[in-house]
């Protein structure tokens, strides 16, 4: 007896090896299907049972000012350790921190918690060395805006500065 099977000819003991061979290359593959199927309902089951935390930072704005710490609004800067804020620009505004005799550093006043929220807007304490958020309650260091304590997990944001000593120019 011969058999044709995709126009090979057959013997029925090879046609037994045949679908031996075919049976189980199915049955392996099902398997495999089954449990990939079982794997992806499993971790997708724990990915949407999972509650997912928003996502903190500021988001990006273009900025771009100079100005002059002669100006008497902004004598606060001609000293170590002072700091101004200067509304209109960044998200919310942005705190200016002379740093050091070299250097003044610009934050966002946006909280990176909610950055979007009009009344997220982060100011310095009476101590002069902790910017906190007062509706949030994240408070940051004034020296680097790392984050001192929660809901924050990320710092302010910083924008690039250059100083002369006399001209500081914030952008990105």
């Amino acid at each position: 007896m011969l058999y044709k099977f995709n126009g090979f000819s057959l013997i029925p003991k090879q046609t037994n090896i045949v679908k031996q061979r075919l049976l189980h290359t199915v049955s392996y593959i099902c398997s495999m299907n089954l449990q990939s199927v079982t794997l992806f309902l499993l971790f997708s089951l724990l990915a949407f049972s999972c509650k997912k935390e928003r996502q903190q930072g500021v988001p990006y704005v273009y900025v771009n000012k100079t100005i002059y710490v002669t100006d008497p609004q902004y004598i606060n800067l001609t000293t170590i350790g002072g700091w101004v804020y200067l509304d209109g620009h960044g998200v919310r505004g942005l705190l200016l921190y002379r740093k050091s005799q070299n250097e003044i550093i610009a934050y966002d006043r946006a909280c990176p918690v909610d950055a979007e929220n009009p009344n997220e807007r982060v100011r310095v304490d009476s101590s002069n060395v902790i910017v906190e958020d007062g509706n949030c309650g994240s408070k940051f260091l004034l020296s680097d805006g790392s984050t001192i304590q929660n809901p924050a997990l990320v710092p302010l944001k910083m924008y690039r500065t250059s100083f002369d000593g006399t001209t500081l120019v914030i952008f990105n």
